[in-house]
């Protein structure tokens, strides 16, 4: 017991010394990629003709604010960001009339999100920490693009364009009206971020992890029999400088 104390009381003594070490708040910038894809609890409507969504690169870029609320090299971490999200899918499919085709989709969406994390600051000497950290995100979709096409060598390439946050008149083959395409996806996403970041100086290198814990398909009640739950994915790799 007198052992654990005294561990306790050194980690406690460190903790507290290195802190006097760091600054109180970080703004920094940051920059990177993101391998985004979405995870679906059901088959989707590609996934029944034998496609599997396939994560896609993207990017991100925005602003970083830390904050020591305590003694120990403990931060509060937050942010703003633009981030590129996206996914690609590709299937072979019969149509009701025998004509057999590949089926393409490929979305790109626009998202504005807010981490909120914990990062505990350990110094490896010289320049060099290293911080885990843990937390959550919040994310909204503001705008994007899905494209789908069917080709084959009878009918050839046709395809549409939609954007999945908004409910719009499309002009879909084989309608002489356009086609009211209705919302396909929940502006809000929420969910954890996981992350391990290295600091040399001022400078930042960061790998993080969203795990999307909100359903954000948006398909109509009439859409389908079966409701296909969606959920975000996104790995990150970040630069960064702090000032």
């Amino acid at each position: 017991m007198k052992k654990l104390f005294i561990t306790a009381a050194l980690v406690a003594i460190a903790g507290a010394a290195l802190a006097q070490n760091t600054p109180k708040n970080i703004l920094g910038i940051r920059a990177g990629l993101n391998f985004s894809n979405i995870k679906m609890e059901e088959a989707s409507y590609m996934e029944m003709f034998g496609g599997k969504p396939q994560g896609k690169a993207g990017f991100h870029v925005g602003i970083s604010e830390e904050f020591r609320p305590f003694r120990a090299p403990l931060y509060i971490e937050t942010g703003f960001y633009y981030m590129h999200r996206g996914l690609q899918c590709e299937a072979t499919v019969t149509t009701p009339k025998g004509v057999v085709g590949k089926l393409e989709s490929t979305a790109n969406l626009s998202y504005f999100q807010m981490p909120l994390v914990l990062n505990y600051r350990i110094d490896l000497g010289g320049k060099f920490t290293m911080s885990p950290s843990l937390g959550v995100y919040f994310a909204y979709g503001f705008t994007g693009n899905v494209n789908q096409t069917f080709s084959n060598p009878h009918t050839g390439i046709y395809g549409i364009d939609y954007n999945p946050f908004v409910t719009e008149s499309i002009s879909y083959p084989g309608y002489n009206t356009p086609y009211e395409m209705e919302k396909q996806a929940k502006n809000f996403d929420m969910g954890m971020r996981f992350g391990l970041s290295a600091t040399y100086g001022k400078f930042v290198w960061g790998l993080g992890y969203d795990l999307g814990c909100k359903d954000i398909a948006n398909y109509p009640d009439d859409y389908t029999d079966t409701k296909y739950k969606s959920y975000a994915r996104n790995l990150t790799l970040t630069l960064g400088y702090n000032f």
